[in-house]
This record gives structure tokens, C-alpha cells and sequence, in this order.
């Protein structure tokens, strides 16, 4: 599940498969452990990242908000990879370098549901370009 979606492997009308990277046969919030990581703070954040900085897939879903009457910027990052999932706070968090550096790995591919809002913040708020991107808006 990605910001509330389950991914997992269909077939159309047609019963030909639907473009699903093989890795996926689904993704899940809460990892195989139920453990879900918050991270508030810089050191946590620092060794997150460490631990998850071999990973070759990693789900990312950001929650901003605007509507013209708060500043247009990312509240909330969710990451899942295949063996761990997180939520940080970027309000408490000053120091995502690594993030940005995982995210702008060619050999990363980055899952997004409708990935235009976050990319658009991700690059405002942290100037990240990510790269390898699979979109899973249909």
C-alpha cells in the first residue's frame, strides 16, 4: 500500500499484464515486522537513510498543503522499501541529503501514485530531480 493504494499485480480486459515492475507483487505500509519508523529528528534520520541507501525500489508519497492559505511545501514524506517503512517529518528533520541522493539514483527506481504534486515539491522544497520514476496513475 502507497499512500493508500495497493499495488499488485492484474491483468486487463484483455488478460495481458499491466506495466508492474516484477519486484512489485505488492508493497505494504507496514513491513513485514509491523514496525513503522517515524523519524523526528536529524540522527534518526541520518540512520535511516544509512540503512536503506542499498535499496534498488523505494515507494515515496508526500502530503503538502496550499489552498492558498499555507505555505505551498512538503509536511510529511512516506517511504516503504521492500524491508522497512517510514514517515518523517521534514518540519523536525533539517538534514535529507541522503534522501535526495537515493531518490536521484539512476539505478533507484522511485514508485509515485500520481507523482506530479510530489515531484514538483520534492524539487521546490529540496531541489531533488528524481529520475528513474514509475508512476502508478493510470
Amino acid at each position: 500500500m502507497v499512500g493508500g493504494l495497493l499495488i499488485s499485480r492484474n491483468t486487463s480486459a484483455e488478460g495481458t499484464a499491466e506495466r508492474i515492475p516484477a519486484w512489485i507483487k505488492y508493497i505494504s505500509v507496514m513491513p513485514k515486522d509491523n514496525a513503522l519508523i517515524y523519524i523526528d529528528s536529524d540522527s534518526r534520520a541520518d540512520s535511516f537513510l544509512d540503512e536503506i541507501a542499498g535499496t534498488r525500489e523505494i515507494a515515496v508519497d508526500t502530503e503538502g498543503a496550499s489552498f492558498h492559505r499555507f505555505i505551498d511545501r512538503i509536511y510529511l514524506i512516506q517511504l516503504s522499501t521492500a524491508s522497512t517503512s517510514a514517515i518523517i517529518d521534514p518540519l523536525a528533520v533539517t538534514k535529507l541529503d541522503k534522501l535526495g541522493k537515493i531518490l536521484e539514483d539512476p539505478a533507484v527506481e522511485v514508485v509515485f501514485h500520481d507523482a506530479d504534486y510530489d515531484l514538483r515539491l520534492l524539487h521546490q522544497d529540496y531541489g531533488w530531480h528524481p529520475t528513474n520514476i514509475f508512476d502508478t496513475r493510470i
